[in-house]
């Protein structure tokens, strides 16, 4: 079927390591499209689900094993389970896109170490618990998307060491407490639709 089709090109993404001087693309069945494109050096993952194509299961923890994966993008899908620890050792990524699926847990202290990453998008999860401190090392974070998941506790004081996020989306979840993010507070910063968090404005 389509969905295992897709499943076994999200395996393929992570098990895959390329050799010199090939270019591998693998194709699943339409309409999910781009699935995999990988060179010597880099590689992308793009499998967007729609109404009739979704990815189910979790995402595989030899997703790890992938260094050269720049861009991971698996929004609207049906992915469940935690987002794997083993992310962190994708070193090269600068984009990570998990928005719509119905993953849950954390967010790992291991993301701290994608120290390339620009644009990490998570909402529309179950995410629960607090954001970790480690992820205050993300210092060229430009987007990030955290609204519609179940986080918790205050914003860690080290996250203003993203001085380069520009976008943040954070409504519908059950924080609290001051925002360390004073570059947001002239319209970059949506809090806007629910009535969840808790924030003082400018702490």
């Amino acid at each position: 079927s389509a969905v295992h089709a897709g499943r076994a090109v999200l395996l393929a993404a992570a098990l895959w390591a390329p050799g010199p001087a090939m270019a591998v693309t693998y194709q699943p069945l339409a309409p999910i499209i781009d699935a995999l494109v990988c060179t010597t050096d880099s590689c992308d993952l793009n499998i967007q689900g729609d109404s009739n194509n979704k990815l189910t299961g979790t995402i595989p923890t030899e997703i790890g094993y992938y260094p050269g994966l720049t861009r991971m993008l698996l929004m609207y899908n049906l992915l469940t389970g935690p987002v794997p620890t083993e992310l962190g050792k994708v070193v090269s990524a600068n984009r990570i896109d998990l928005f719509s699926n119905t993953l849950t847990g954390t967010l790992p202290t291991e993301l701290g170490s994608l120290s390339r990453l620009e644009i990490l998008r998570v909402s529309g999860n179950g995410l629960s618990s607090s954001l970790p401190t480690e992820l205050g090392r993300l210092k060229f974070l430009q987007q990030w998307y955290l609204d519609n998941n179940a986080l918790t506790g205050t914003i860690p004081p080290d996250l203003a060491c993203l001085t380069n996020l520009q976008f943040l989306t954070i409504q519908c979840n059950a924080l609290e407490g001051g925002l360390p993010f004073p570059q947001l507070l002239n319209g970059d910063f949506n809090d806007g639709g629910c009535a969840q968090n808790n924030f003082t404005c400018g702490a």
